[in-house]
């Protein structure tokens, strides 16, 4: 159901996706009037629902690790909490590495994680088939196995923190096209949408790919880039049990995971793109095949069923931007990077922090500030 839009409001959300709704759950709980604009008519129809869903706190920083677990743990709690079933399964990621080096950046991450408590760990070539037996083991050094991390769905956290935002009194409206951000004197004074305009004076770009073109509606160029990447989903294939973990075969470049009895597989690619050209190149469909069969020969029994595409917001530090602009009461929460369902519940809290208190209390977010990336001055 779309709301009418109100004529004044405390703040405005553009985009109702995972990051969009952790954004509006958290600011409503901090009392302030929400309303969600969504140019589509369903929420979560962009990056949310192409999402693989995994949840790892595998990174290769503390803050980064400090995020992802915040909403590792918030799964098993999420359906009492928020009434929407999250489906976490705690499979496990499992990397596995074919060079020296790749080996060497797992032991840094691991080590990244014992700090941390993720629970990861380092595996000999011996010790890979105790967890994932399919797995060809030719040319496999070693692995990192996180045996807390695993996958979700994204439409069950999503819609959990829509339908929490809502009985918090958020309005959301759907089929709304943002046409422009309102400043006066530097600072944000409302949106203007092809169904009216609404006078607020905050509003949070978390438009995913299309950010960067909303940013621009108050003269922002800010350096998160769609990039597509594809998702191949297998017929029927009971030879990859259910409880499998998520296999990223890195030096591969090539990841897959069981789902409702399928396998999902990804080439990770990263082709920049616009920000709604989703659509599927089936020729890619064989280099997909090649990395499949490299990765466990048990795949030549499968065949492509279906695919889809779906856009990552890349930055150049692979890092979500969040906080504060240079125009007063403009805050972004974007370019993720892969990485927003990791980091979807600390993400909305902390700006909804930063927001209504200036600052965030428990967990820093002005690494993640956009400032970040402006050129150092000289002299």
């Amino acid at each position: 159901m779309s709301d009418p839009l109100p004529k004044t409001i405390d703040a405005v959300v553009i985009g109702a996706g995972i990051i969009g709704a952790s954004m509006a759950y958290h600011l409503t709980e901090a009392g302030l009037g929400v309303l969600v604009i969504e140019k589509e008519q369903l929420p979560g129809t962009g990056s949310t629902a192409a999402a693989a869903g995994g949840i790892r706190a595998i990174f290769d920083n503390e803050l980064d690790i400090r995020y992802a677990l915040e909403t590792r743990a918030a799964m098993p709690t999420f359906e009492e909490r928020f009434g929407w079933k999250p489906e976490f399964r705690r499979h496990g990621y499992l990397y596995t590495a074919r060079r020296e080096s790749t080996l060497d950046e797992y032991r840094r991450d691991a080590d990244a994680g014992i700090k941390c408590g993720t629970g990861a760990r380092m595996l000999t070539p011996e010790e890979v088939p105790e967890i994932a037996p399919i797995l060809d083991m030719s040319g496999i050094v070693g692995a990192m196995f996180g045996p807390e991390d695993g996958y979700c769905d994204p439409y069950g956290v999503m819609m959990g923190f829509l339908s929490a935002a809502r009985k918090n009194g958020a309005r959301i409206s759907y089929r709304t096209q943002v046409t422009g951000v309102k400043t006066e004197g530097g600072r944000v004074t409302g949106v203007a949408t092809n169904r009216g305009e609404v006078s607020c004076a905050t509003v949070v770009n978390c438009a995913g790919p299309f950010a960067r073109k909303v940013a621009a509606m108050v003269d922002l160029d800010i350096p998160a880039r769609p990039h597509r990447r594809y998702i191949f989903v297998t017929g029927p294939f009971p030879q990859v049990p259910k409880t499998n973990p998520l296999v990223l075969d890195q030096d591969n470049l090539f990841y897959f995971k069981p789902e409702s009895g399928t396998v999902i597989m990804s080439g990770m690619e990263e082709e920049p793109d616009e920000p709604d050209d989703t659509a599927v190149r089936w020729e890619r469909s064989e280099g997909v095949a090649e990395k499949a069969l490299r990765c466990a020969s048990v795949f030549s029994e499968a065949g492509f069923a279906r695919a889809w595409a779906g856009m990552r917001t890349l930055t150049p530090d692979r890092r979500a931007i969040l906080g504060p602009t240079p125009v007063d009461g403009f805050f972004l929460a974007c370019g993720f990077s892969g990485h927003g369902i990791c980091q979807c519940v600390p993400a909305g809290r902390v700006v909804a922090e930063y927001i209504t208190k200036g600052k965030s209390e428990d967990l820093p977010i002005e690494p993640y500030f956009l400032s970040r990336f402006e050129e150092p001055q000289e002299g």
